[in-house]
């Protein structure tokens, strides 16, 4: 991960910060470009990018990687929606990309992870 300086911020940046935060877990469905997040606040890219490192503990595309995952995760165990639906759901236009980043993520195929719940 590349290091990001430490920066000073104050109330307005740390509530900006937290709408993106929020913002991104309720658009998890949706292409989220630094444009898209950069049009939900008025801080600087410097300050998003290195706020947000040192807020959270990642980078925008690492937050965003782990919330999708995770997300998708929940809603597999709730074994209510077809796999196609859920990468979807969770942002992903092609399933087999999904496949991937849900291997990748979680060292298991999502239909190994559904039989293992059982």
């Amino acid at each position: 991960m590349k290091k990001v300086a430490v920066q000073r911020l104050n109330r307005h940046d740390v509530a900006a910060l937290q709408h993106l935060k929020d913002y991104m877990l309720a658009h998890l469905h949706t292409s989220i470009t630094l444009s898209v997040v950069r049009a939900q606040t008025t801080l600087s890219e410097y300050k998003i990018k290195g706020g947000f490192v040192q807020l959270f503990g990642a980078t925008i595309a690492d937050f965003l990687f782990q919330a999708r995952m995770e997300k998708a995760k929940e809603l597999l165990l709730q074994n209510e929606k077809p796999l196609k639906e859920i990468a979807g759901l969770v942002g992903y236009k092609n399933s087999k990309s999904f496949h991937r980043s849900f291997r990748k993520y979680f060292g298991q195929t999502p239909g190994s992870m559904l039989r293992q719940s059982y």
